[in-house]
């Protein structure tokens, strides 16, 4: 009866190590899931930055298409009155006008071209988070094959 109760209880303490081994299983899992949420955010917030960028150029493209709409109008009411004054004020117009339009359009690309790089930096980064995790994933599978191989053992040695 001692013999019986003696096996009971290493049986008992055996499964006990395997739902233990389940649970840290489960906790590597649930820190896999924090991970990848974070990397979503990430994302988004990548995303976010994107639209916010292109809805700053857009508008910056529109307020200089309204500008020089704005000096078309006023330019051709005058070109009826004084020709020849019309194309000098417009040869100045664009004259200082087309510098800055390059310029305002040279800063949004170098903008556009710093969020790519930021992008590309972040990728590695963001590559190499996912091979730990799946290498932290590895060893606990390792783990529990080592504990279900040691159950196996236990087993065969208490029949």
């Amino acid at each position: 009866k001692l013999q019986v109760t003696m096996i009971t209880m290493s049986l008992a303490a055996k499964i006990t190590m395997l739902l233990l081994t389940m649970d840290i299983l489960l906790v590597m899992m649930v820190i896999m899931l924090v991970m990848m949420d974070i990397m979503q955010v990430t994302i988004v917030t990548m995303l976010v930055v994107m639209d916010m960028l292109l809805a700053v150029v857009m508008d910056m493209l529109l307020v200089v298409m309204d500008m020089l709409l704005a000096v078309m109008d006023t330019m051709m009411l005058a070109v009826m009155d004084m020709l020849p004054v019309v194309m000098d004020m417009l040869l100045g117009v664009m004259d200082t006008m087309l510098p800055v339009v390059m310029d305002m359009l040279l800063v949004v690309m170098d903008m556009l071209l710093v969020v790519m790089d930021m992008l590309l930096a972040m990728l590695p980064v963001v590559m190499d988070m996912l091979l730990v995790v799946m290498d932290m994933l590895q060893v606990v599978m390792d783990m529990l094959q080592v504990v279900m191989d040691m159950l196996l053992v236990m087993m065969v040695t208490t029949l």
